[in-house]
């Protein structure tokens, strides 16, 4: 022997030798030793905590014996207990040998003291979810997968285990208490199995007998016989497979069936319970190389009949299948959780597949639902796991889309007949909708778009000829053809964000919102922005989803253009029909304002614009700040700008009392236009500016109430200015005018009033408005001044109006000056006096057009002429209105309560 060959033949020598003591060293040594490396080893592989605090043994020889106490894995973050599992102990005999074959051979298994805690979220996330998603084991596609079981067991004893679950079909948690489960091989060598147990206290057994055990260890010939009986509802099955591993020639039959659902519901807290049978029975039996499938059931008052021939029990690939549903649509719609009135009527649904085809296999869907009836056709592609490839094309339609829509919530909904057709096609990541076109009474529009098939992407677009026909409540001048799109997505499987979109010709609106779905609780927002008819808006709304709802809304404009929507010119109204008066002949109605009821919501509002135009003038720096809660509705402030600086600031409030409202308001404005009519911007130019200052309130159960309580002031006065008295008889009723052309005798032959000033002077104590004076205009022809008291609780009207002619008017016009006017009676029934001694003259058209606003009661002495006699009565009422306004504050003023 060579130096080399026996260099060889020691090397060979010594690694059999450490070979063979490494083996008796395994054989030996208890493993158990190295508790905290394999605690760590396991933790890793798992993405979860696993802690053995008992002692641990493991010993390998022709079986590895394993014991163990106290072993635990942690819960996931998110679950309401610590462990998924814990043990509190085992003992595991394994056959050594079967390591290296397909099936793991338990000689025998031994359990104590376990609990298992199973969680889902109603999104779907559940935490026996050890991986994430893309670390997760890829699913084994071969087709020889079963050619072994992967674990079997000889005998099983378990005792003392509970194993609870939650999830979003369940009320409550259902719980399954484990007396004792044991398993073990009889005498023909099949697996016997037997469970005594309870579910949510109820009790529970069941039977299994499996195999022969070689068999199953071989996956080949196999058969079974099941039983068992959770309290009233039992449920049975028996049959054989020729081969386990192919799922080849099974023969098979089950049933399940019980007193009603109801009872299944009540045992196992489903959210769902509907009334009526529970019977469940199925079975597939060989048919020459195919395999007939039949499965029929009664749940409620719904049926369901399954019928067709499968190649194999492993794939839909080839199926031939007839699936009919049909039953009373209340049971339906309690089984889904949607709540909708009862009386839906029945349903139907009819689904049937064909041979297939090089395409896909044909089918065919027949459904009717509320009276609206569903019809679909296309092919499916089996051979996607996914269906992948699959296609159809949709039709829904029915007579009457109000009658529909009705049942659903939906009112005042067109009772017309409607129809929807769509193409759907299925690809690995989407569903896509085109040639989309819903028809309703005559009107269409197209539809099309895509949504991802985990629910995180959806795009629809929608186009037709008119928006109105589809929204009845865009104006008719917005109506035009219209594209609508929305483009949302879903992040982090809980946050719903993205854009809806909508454009007509003159209005273009976009909104962003954002939703956490994840939260009943956290607040809706929305950002959004759009145009209209010149007029352009943004702005963002926060809406917090509590017992009381809570809304922020900002609102900016940069223009907002009212001209389109006004009449650039007044035009003379219609001749009207007298109205008639009330049975009372009272002007301010005796409406119940407890019929007002803010709205159970909080709101806030702040909008700004920079500019409004208005027929032949324009304002500037619109402010608007509101807010509604408690019942109260306050304006804390109104300001705006106007041509020559002008300004105008503003507060009001409506509170909801027990009895009746409390309602203010606060103004002030200085150089600014009252509204007078004017033809053109010319003419609005020319008018008189004024200064005004205002406070009101008021306290009643009704408006006469309101009226006969309320307190305030008003001063009002101007400068020059050059007034269209022609246009003034288009918004005058038949008594005013009366009026008007007998303190001015000027009116009738004379378009314009040239006027020098004006003033305005009443205060309201407890109801009665009081002017002393309340009137004093003053023109290049006359001076007019009025003295007037009504009591608004009674309405009685007491006015006197002393016109004056100016200097040099000349002998003949001045003749045509009644000196003294008289008003009296009511407000419902005004009457005109020439003279404190004159007859009394009716007015012709005041009961028919509810008489005259402005109020007086007593006489005055006749006034003199003056060239000041504006600024003479303001001079002498400031002293009591400087008073008034520091009881009452004006629009500045934007605190509390007057």
């Amino acid at each position: 022997m060579t130096t080399a060959t026996k260099v060889v033949a020691w090397g060979l020598l010594a690694t059999l030798v450490l070979l063979m003591l490494l083996i008796v060293a395994l054989v030996s040594i208890d493993l158990g030793r190295f508790k905290e490396p394999i605690e760590s080893l396991a933790s890793d592989a798992l993405g979860r905590e696993l802690e053995i605090t008992g002692p641990l043994h493991i010993e390998v020889g022709r079986t590895i014996d394993i014991s163990a106490q106290g072993i635990s894995l942690d819960n996931a973050e998110w679950a309401t207990e610590p462990d998924i599992i814990s043990v509190g102990s085992l003992r595991l005999e394994i056959d050594t040998a079967s390591l290296l074959t397909g099936t793991v051979v338990v000689n025998s298994a031994r359990f104590g003291a376990i609990d298992i805690d199973l969680e889902q979220l109603p999104e779907g996330a559940a935490n026996w979810e050890l991986w994430p998603e893309d670390d997760s084991p890829a699913p084994v596609e071969d087709e020889d997968a079963m050619a072994a079981v992967p674990v079997l067991i000889r005998e099983l004893s378990i005792d003392g285990t509970t194993l609870s679950y939650s999830g979003p079909l369940f009320a409550e948690p259902i719980e399954l208490t484990v007396a004792s489960a044991r398993q073990q091989l009889d005498d023909n060598g099949f697996v016997a199995f037997t469970l005594d147990a309870s579910v949510n206290g109820t009790a529970a057994t069941a039977t299994l007998r499996a195999g022969p055990f070689e068999e199953l260890l071989n996956a080949g010939a196999v058969s079974y016989e099941l039983a068992g009986a959770v309290g009233e509802i039992t449920f049975d099955s028996d049959g054989s497979v020729a081969n386990l591993a192919q799922l080849t020639q099974p023969d098979a039959a089950m049933r399940v069936s019980g007193p009603s659902f109801d009872y299944l519901a009540q045992l196992l807290n489903l959210r769902v319970s509907v009334e009526g049978a529970l019977d469940v029975q199925g079975s597939v039996r060989p048919l020459d190389n195919r395999l007939a499938v039949q499965v029929d059931s009664r749940v409620g008052d719904v049926a369901a009949t399954l019928k067709g021939d499968l190649v194999n029990l492993r794939s839909l690939e080839g199926a031939v299948l007839n699936l009919g549903i049909n039953g009373d649509s209340d049971t339906l719609l309690r089984a889904l959780e949607v709540d909708l009135p009862a009386g839906a009527g029945p349903f139907r649904i009819d689904l049937s597949t064909e041979s297939p085809r090089p395409e896909g296999s044909p089918f065919r869907l027949n459904a009717s639902f509320l009276d609206a009836e569903l019809i679909a056709q296309g092919v499916l592609r089996f051979t996607s796991p996914d269906l992948s490839g699959s296609s159809a094309q949709l039709s829904l339609l029915g007579d009457s889309a109000g009658a529909i829509l009705g049942r659903l919530g939906v009112s005042d909904a067109p009772a017309e007949a409607f129809d929807i057709a769509a193409s759907i096609g299925l690809t690995g990541e989407s569903v896509e909708l085109d040639n989309g076109l819903a028809t309703l009474g005559g009107k269409a529009v197209a539809i099309s778009g895509r949504a991802a098939r985990d629910g995180s992407k959806v795009l629809l677009e929608l186009r037709g000829d008119s928006a109105r026909s589809w929204l009845p409540s865009i104006p008719a001048e917005l109506d035009s053809a219209f594209a609508g799109t929305a483009d949302m997505q879903l992040v982090n499987e809980s946050v719903l964000s993205g854009e809806l979109a909508l454009e007509l010709d003159e209005l273009s609106l976009q909104v962003q919102p954002l939703l956490n779905l994840a939260s009943e609780t956290a607040p809706v927002k929305a950002t959004f922005s759009g145009k209209v008819t010149g007029s352009d808006f943004s702005g963002d709304v926060t809406a917090d989803r509590g017992p009381v709802p809570r809304v922020a809304l900002q609102l900016r404009s940069w223009m907002v253009d009212f001209r389109p929507w006004l009449p650039e010119t007044a035009e003379a109204p219609a001749q009207a029909a007298p109205q008639e008066a009330s049975q009372d002949r009272r002007v301010i109605p005796d409406f119940d304002l407890s019929v007002l009821q803010l709205p159970a919501l909080e709101l806030t509002l702040d909008y700004r614009a920079q500019r409004i135009e208005l027929p032949f003038e324009a304002v500037h720096d619109v402010h608007l700040q509101g807010e509604l809660a408690g019942g109260e509705l306050q304006l804390s402030r109104f300001a705006l700008r106007g041509q020559g600086d002008g300004l105008v600031e503003a507060s009001a409030g409506l509170e909801q009392l027990a009895q009746g409202v409390e309602a203010w308001v606060r103004l002030s404005g200085s150089n600014i236009s009252v509204g007078l009519p004017a033809q053109d911007p010319q003419e609005v130019a020319l008018l008189p500016r004024y200064d005004v200052s205002l406070a009101y309130i008021g306290r009643g159960e009704t408006l006469r109430e309101l009226a006969a309580g309320s307190n305030g002031y008003l001063r009002l006065s101007s400068g020059p200015g050059k007034v269209d008295i022609s246009a003034m008889r288009m918004f005058t009723n038949d008594f005013l005018m009366e009026l008007l052309n007998t303190v001015n005798p000027f009116a009738e032959q004379d378009r314009y009033s040239n006027i020098e000033c004006t003033t305005v002077l009443a205060v309201v104590e407890d109801g009665e408005l009081v002017g002393e004076p309340l009137l004093v205009v003053q023109s290049d022809r006359l001076n007019v001044f009025a003295k007037a008291r009504v009591d608004l609780d009674t309405e009685k009207v007491e006015a006197d109006f002393n016109t004056v002619p100016r200097k040099g008017l000349g002998l003949g016009l001045g003749n045509l000056v009644h000196p003294f006017v008289n008003v009296s009676g009511t407000l419902g029934e005004p009457r005109l006096g020439l003279d404190s001694g004159s007859a009394i003259l009716e007015g012709g058209a005041a009961l028919a057009t509810g008489g005259l606003s402005i109020l007086a009661k007593g006489l005055f002495e006749r006034a003199t002429s003056s060239a000041r006699a504006c600024d003479t009565a303001l001079l002498a009422a400031q002293t009591k209105f400087d008073r008034l306004e520091a009881l009452y504050g004006t629009g500045q003023n934007t605190g509390e309560t007057p």
